[in-house]
């Protein structure tokens, strides 16, 4: 050993570090030990350090414990041991004993108990640590400056990171770094950003007076710096700003770092700038698996998903193998596009690299397959992974909620619930969203319980969807009580409650909201003008609905999309104006798809318009002859118009074009269970006092003036009667009236709009059992009171 140099025998214990190798480590301190080096105050630091990096804190402390009189720099190591090891506690209490025993303080005693606190996240050490830098002259050098601002940082004390950060007398790049950092992850981006203009102009003023003196300019932006500047971009959108830090990159010749060009393709894809994403791209110098996945993310993001697919595809023909974060992305493509087999082939692949069991790939698959109507295989899925955690609980539920299957959601909550899971805000708002679309406003409530349980009961998010709940259950003064209870509610909130009262045709409590909205500085955007569009339908005002379509373009300047369109023909429709409807149908400045060509037919089957009717079934069907909405409208409007000859061939070109009627539900809620209901549905347990319920009543409400819509049955070889008796939502209305106490309030949900036959029914079912009864379809909600309803024949 005395021949050896001792620069030789720190680079031998930095190899065991780094080579994980403790026996090479134990072998080089018995030579050391052995030639009496180990006491050595060099030797006795870098013999510390050594055995914390291989974590074998007990051999670090025996080195420690051995020294006659352990330096600062001992004591620096052994501090900082604890603390790279997560014992922060111990580190502190280390320090605080040099204190007692007045060893000598320098930077790097300083700069390791600054780790601990900033490990333990511990404000109060960490202001005493810092009052004792000031003390010692220390709080202006550079090196622990850094590390000084950096537990300020973390410790989400902006401003005294701040005001470290200026007594610093030459502020050195990492110093900056830790102070942009520290901002963003205490989420104050704009105040970030303007931290690196400043410190661009810093590096500007000062660039001529560094060259002068020969002296490394301190405040140049370097990788890191400008890998949290891309950031920014990203997270803010700002693509002008982007735009300017590219170019300073590109100046400094950074532009081929594989890193920050990675972080600019980030940059542009979430600003929405594909092309440039894909032009950087394509002029790095190479790519990794990074660049592909993050091209392939910013494709799917903006609904690319063709696009993103065919990238997966070049990115395998260039044997890079995909990680984690590309299938994730890819099968995202797969769920948009409707890519089964695509979906399954990606699938394939998961399960041949065995990376299936990845928690974010497992949710992905079955987010993928629930999209995709294939939620038996991710049931599957889940079911073999369902230790995963609740990622994979929640990407169920609401895989549930997207197919449609809502009471396999709530029974899949429940199952949650009663193995001691806890719920998060992902969860709620999809077992919210599926207590909605069936009215089960018994349910809600106690979801709602178990939200303010959970200390869920401030979320906007959650607040906006309880709102919906009630709205769909037919409580508009609950919705109206929720909205109160949020402190700031923002466009979504505002929104929630305005399509709130579109939906139980609220129409001036809706133009209250939309005005009040702004008098608190609420701007409308896209979707406040399609709600306020959609009150204007549900009303039937025209006037009204035009002045919103012009205000919304000239003086908010919010540019029509389809969706606003369709309201506005929606609008006409309603309001029997259906030349001016199919007028516009034709002008429209967007590609019309079938939504529009359907909301025209509806409005000719209420206004009994055969002739405007027929040209839009045509159009319709020229588009998509396999959907059945068309032919069941138009088969309506020729019964109507007393022309069963052409409905018949109508029901005919259906069943030719193998178009099939999307089933009609009914779901009721009857204490703490949902029951459902399709058309003729002879499965329920009660079905025969259902059935005999609804034979009273229908005499009882021929007595009443009900006549049934025989008209509306294209079935000749049946009973139509019978057949309009069997309708889901008579089924779920009698059997909540013979469930329920007398006066009890009906609350039945449909998943397609209610029938001319039903609503006339519900009507006088309304008035002969004096019952509320309340109607939640896919357009509207519905209530039935003494005869009348609330949509007053608007439906």
């Amino acid at each position: 050993m005395e021949y050896m140099s001792m620069d030789f025998v720190f680079h031998a214990l930095e190899l065991c570090a780094v080579n994980h190798c403790l026996s090479a480590a134990k072998e080089i301190h018995f030579l050391l030990t052995f030639s009496g080096f180990d006491s050595d105050a060099f030797i006795v630091c870098h013999l510390i350090r050594t055995y914390a990096s291989l974590e074998d804190l007990g051999s670090a402390w025996k080195v420690f414990l051995k020294a006659h009189e352990p330096t600062h720099f001992s004591w620096s190591a052994i501090i900082s041991a604890h603390a790279n090891l997560g014992q922060e506690s111990i580190a502190l209490k280390l320090y605080n004993q040099m204190q007692v025993l007045k060893v000598g303080l320098d930077g790097h005693v300083f700069v390791a108990a600054l780790k601990a606190c900033t490990a333990a996240v511990d404000l109060h050490e960490g202001q005493t640590i810092h009052s004792h830098m000031i003390a010692h002259a220390l709080n202006s050098n550079e090196f622990s400056g850094g590390f000084l601002i950096n537990m300020y940082v973390t410790c989400s004390s902006l401003e005294e990171a701040s005001i470290a950060f200026q007594v610093l007398p030459r502020k050195g790049v990492a110093s900056w770094n830790a102070l942009i950092a520290g901002y963003v992850n205490n989420g104050e981006d704009l105040r970030a950003l303007e931290i690196f203009f400043i410190m661009q102009q810093e590096h500007t003023a000062s660039s001529v007076s560094q060259l002068d003196d020969g002296c490394e300019d301190a405040a140049k932006p370097d990788t890191i710096t400008y890998l949290h500047v891309l950031k920014l971009c990203a997270h803010l959108g700002v693509i002008e700003e982007g735009h300017s830090v590219h170019a300073d990159i590109v100046g400094r010749g950074l532009g081929t770092d594989l890193s920050v060009g990675n972080t600019l393709i980030d940059m542009y894809g979430k600003c929405g700038n594909i092309q440039d994403a894909c032009t950087f791209f394509h002029a790095l110098p190479a790519q990794d698996v990074v660049s592909w996945s993050v091209l392939i993310s910013s494709h799917t993001q903006h609904g690319y998903s063709s696009e993103a697919l065919e990238l997966f595809k070049q990115m395998q023909a260039e044997h890079i193998q995909p990680d984690s974060f590309t299938i994730v992305c890819t099968l995202k493509a797969c769920s948009m596009q409707g890519a089964i087999d695509k979906g399954r082939k990606i699938h394939e692949h998961v399960v041949a690299t065995g990376i299936e069991s990845d928690i974010f790939i497992v949710s992905a698959l079955i987010d993928m397959y629930s999209k995709c109507e294939c939620c038996t295989d991710a049931r599957s899925i889940f079911d073999q992974f369902q230790d995963s955690g609740l990622v994979t609980w929640n990407a169920m539920i609401s895989g549930y909620v997207q197919f449609g299957d809502l009471q396999e959601a709530l029974a899949l909550y429940d199952q949650m619930c009663e193995e001691g899971i806890l719920a998060c805000q992902v969860t709620y708002l999809s077992v919210l969203k599926a207590c909605s679309g069936l009215a089960a406003l018994r349910k809600g409530l106690n979801v709602q319980s178990n939200i303010i349980r959970d200390g869920f009961e401030g979320d906007l998010c959650i607040n906006t969807t309880l709102i919906d709940l009630y709205s769909q259950s037919g409580s508009l003064v609950d919705a109206c009580r929720i909205f109160n209870t949020i402190l700031e509610p923002d466009v979504v909130s505002w929104n929630a409650l305005i399509a709130a009262c579109a939906q139980h045709n609220a129409s001036q409590l809706a133009f209250d909201s939309f005005h009040s909205m702004q008098q608190f500085g609420i701007i409308p955007n896209n979707a406040t003008f399609v709600c306020i569009l959609s009150v204007c339908s549900h009303a039937g005002l025209v006037k009204e609905g035009c002045s919103q379509f012009k205000l919304m373009r000239d003086y908010y300047c919010v540019s029509p999309s389809l969706e606003h369109y369709d309201s506005l023909i929606d609008i006409f429709g309603h309001g029997g104006c259906l030349e001016e409807a199919e007028d516009l149908l034709e002008t429209l400045p967007f590609a019309p798809d079938l939504t529009e060509w359907t909301s025209l037919l509806s409005s000719c089957r209420m206004h009994a318009d055969v002739s405007i009717g027929e040209r839009s079934f045509d159009r319709f069907v020229s588009m998509n002859h396999a959907n059945a909405s068309a032919y069941a409208l138009m088969s309506d409007i020729y019964a109507q118009a007393g022309r069963q000859v052409d409905a018949d061939e109508v029901e005919k070109l259906r069943k030719y074009a193998n178009a099939w009627k999307k089933p009609a539900k009914a779901f009721i809620e009857i204490e703490t269970r949902i029951h459902e209901f399709s058309v003729g549905d002879e499965s329920h347990p009660q079905i025969e006092d259902i059935y005999a319920k609804l034979r009273e009543l229908r005499q009882r409400m021929s007595e009443g003036g009900y006549k049934a819509r025989v008209d509306l049955v294209l079935n000749d070889e049946v009973d139509k009667l019978k057949s309009l008796c069997g309708h889901c939502e008579k089924l779920a209305i009698a059997f909540g009236l013979i469930c329920t106490p007398s006066g009890t309030t009906i609350r039945v949900s449909k998943n397609l709009r209610v029938c001319a036959d039903c609503h006339n029914a519900s009507k006088v079912i309304s008035k002969i059992e004096k019952r509320e009864i309340i109607i939640s379809d896919a357009f509207r909600c519905h209530h039935f009171k003494e005869g009348d309803c609330s949509c007053e024949s608007h439906y």
